[in-house]
């Protein structure tokens, strides 16, 4: 018996090219005489879409780095620019750089090092504080100090990968389990002698307000529900698929609450941008 009369269902991340293999394959077996329906045997990877929902609402709520402002910038002036590179297509232009507009941008560090962000607003404040003290030793060292002394656990201070989602709500869950260490350093680091002065500004720079925590927590509670989603297809040691379409409606009710609720009302256009994800994918499964 030949391979092609063993293939059932197609399964693989929701990349375009997928479904384009899914029609070639298609194609290919019924050159041969057999059916084999794209449409009933490609099945979606639950656990892709999940990523895409998170990471849409990270898209919309963070900071962005600079380099990748510049170069939508740059692509868009090659697509509007006419084959003789003299003139420029304004209507394309406007149609690529469209997607700009409000967009909140932090400065690339340019370096492979840490990205720098202004002190703007709590998820750049937050990132700045912990980029800053990363950058010293000794301000390492006081910090690990400030933890003793304020009886919370000694965690690694983390930094939000910007390619990786779940990082942001890695850094959220540790700055948030050491909020008092972290509140105690701000106000303590700039008078101590052990810890270098920062150039051209002070720790204090980077307090974070009470209604930064808050905002804090709101994007961690609701990051949570992807990152505990993910959780239960990853540390099963038998097989989920049967979790996979009550997790999604569990996830989609969740957020969908999120967003109605008043509680939320600050974030809730980045909660829906990761809704609107999640529909085109939960419909297609």
């Amino acid at each position: 018996m030949q391979i092609d009369f063993k293939v059932g269902w197609l399964t693989a991340d929701n990349a375009s090219n997928n479904n384009t293999t899914a029609v070639a394959l298609r194609k290919a077996w019924e050159a041969e005489g057999h059916k084999w329906d794209p449409a009933e045997w490609r099945i979606m990877c639950l656990e892709h879409a999940i990523h895409l929902r998170a990471k849409h609402f990270v898209e919309d709520i963070a900071p962005t780095v600079s380099s990748k402002v510049l170069k939508k910038v740059r692509d868009a002036f090659k697509k509007a620019r006419s084959s003789d590179g003299e003139d420029l297509d304004l209507e394309v232009l406007n149609e690529e750089l469209g997607g700009l507009e409000g967009v909140d941008v932090a400065e690339d560090a340019g370096d492979g090092d840490e990205e720098e962000f202004d002190v703007a607003d709590a998820v750049r404040k937050a990132l700045a504080l912990v980029t800053q003290i990363r950058k010293s030793s000794q301000a390492c060292a006081y910090f690990c100090k400030t933890c003793k002394e304020v009886n919370v656990p000694l965690l690694q201070l983390l930094l939000w990968i910007q390619t990786w989602w779940a990082s942001l709500y890695d850094f959220l869950d540790c700055m948030l389990e050491m909020r008092k260490a972290v509140d105690r350093f701000t106000r303590l680091a700039d008078g101590a002698e052990e810890v270098p002065v920062l150039n051209g500004k002070n720790y204090s720079n980077f307090t974070l307000t009470c209604e930064d925590w808050s905002r804090l927590v709101l994007m961690h509670e609701v990051l949570r529900e992807p990152a505990e989603a993910h959780q239960s297809f990853s540390s099963g040691a038998h097989t989920t698929l049967w979790r996979a379409i009550p997790i999604l409606e569990y996830l989609q009710e969740s957020w969908e609450t999120m967003a109605k609720a008043g509680k939320f009302a600050e974030i809730k256009t980045s909660i829906e941008a990761g809704l609107a994800n999640m529909g085109k994918w939960y419909t297609t499964v």
